[in-house]
């Protein structure tokens, strides 16, 4: 056993297939173009699902739980999984290089847990937040059988370019709709209140709202501002309320909320500069939130928000 070997029992082949590629879109991202996964038939009963790469425990762990509740079937599939524990922060250091055997007890209510046991007949019970314990357990560990090679066989191979591209068309189609509802409200709304309250005290009410409205509009959409047609449109938008704001200052002395009509222009100014150096930094795409485990993003949430909201008042 190389990289990791799972065995699926109670579940027809054609359920499993689903159920994989289902696995594959989810957890895209965790996954190199060109990773394969070869499925043995071993009897209408038993499919067996050969790693030929090397996966990380948590995600081999996610993977055995999806197969044990795959979405859109109604019955539970027995699963077994085998890989090598590579993993310190889900198991102890003196089990690196073990062999675990990773299942879903049938007892389980949780249903974002998996168990793992060792030949020791240790067992570790891991949730999908990171957190280990030692349980109690009456199974014993069971060594994989290998005579499913002898079984007929084909590989699925992990299109991740075709993956991304259905992902990211579902999500512009997404966006579009959301766009072309929300962009006629806003761009009426602020018109005809702006038309009725220019040269009074309130028209400074409506500055403010328009502002904020198109600045955590574009911080809504952030994940999907690395889509250029969705990134074009937010920036048209931005230019638009920032042309506006600045023909309202000709017509007042300097006013702060007049420049902050430049927020949303400036945070998408911002965006692609941070994003690229993020990318060439960490080799991922940044994630716009204050809670993310990675400090990185922390880091880059606060440098693009802040920035943004000194370079409207600066410009």
């Amino acid at each position: 056993m190389d990289h990791g070997v799972i065995f699926i029992q109670k579940g027809k082949y054609s359920d499993v297939i689903q159920a994989l590629r289902q696995w594959i879109e989810l957890y895209t991202d965790a996954l190199e173009q060109g990773d394969t996964f070869t499925l043995y038939q071993a009897d209408k009963q038993l499919t067996v699902i050969q790693l030929n790469q090397e996966m990380d425990n948590e995600h081999f762990n996610y993977l055995v739980n999806y197969l044990t509740y795959p979405e859109g079937l109604e019955d539970r599939f027995e699963v077994n999984g085998y890989t090598r524990i590579v993993d310190k922060s889900l198991f102890p250091g003196q089990q690196l290089g073990d062999i675990v055997q990773i299942y879903v007890p049938q007892d389980d209510t949780e249903f974002d847990i998996i168990h793992g046991i060792v030949q020791s007949r240790k067992t570790f019970k891991i949730d999908f937040g990171g957190k280990s314990e030692v349980v109690h357990s009456e199974k014993s560990f069971s060594a994989p059988n290998s005579s499913y090679c002898n079984f007929p066989s084909e590989t699925i191979d992990v299109k991740k370019r075709n993956i991304e591209q259905k992902r990211s068309y579902s999500t512009l189609q997404k966006f579009n709709r959301r766009f072309n509802i929300i962009t006629p409200i806003y761009l009426a709304g602020i018109g005809i209140s702006g038309y009725f309250t220019y040269g009074s005290e309130s028209f400074l009410n409506v500055v403010k709202v328009a502002s904020f409205g198109m600045f955590f509009w574009v911080i809504l959409e952030h994940d999907r501002l690395r889509l250029q047609r969705a990134y074009l449109k937010l920036l048209a938008m931005s230019i638009t309320l920032a042309v506006m704001g600045y023909y309202a200052s000709m017509d007042h002395s300097f006013n702060v909320w007049l420049r902050a009509t430049r927020m949303g222009l400036c945070f998408l100014i911002l965006y692609p500069i941070l994003r690229f150096l993020y990318k060439a930094m960490y080799k991922r795409e940044p994630e716009l939130d204050k809670h993310s485990e990675h400090f990185a993003d922390k880091v880059y949430s606060l440098i693009i928000m802040m920035g943004a909201v000194a370079a409207s008042l600066l410009i």
